[in-house]
């Protein structure tokens, strides 16, 4: 996905808000707030 939007593309945020939440509920929380601080 990165490789085919640009860097700054708002859809990026989203994706990366989603993977932080399905992590969080995971109980995988270092990893949601590394995809939480990317998007």
């Amino acid at each position: 996905m990165r490789k085919s939007l640009p860097s700054n593309h708002p859809s990026l945020a989203t994706a990366y808000n989603n993977i932080g939440l399905v992590l969080h509920e995971k109980g995988e929380y270092d990893k949601a707030l590394e995809n939480y601080e990317r998007a």
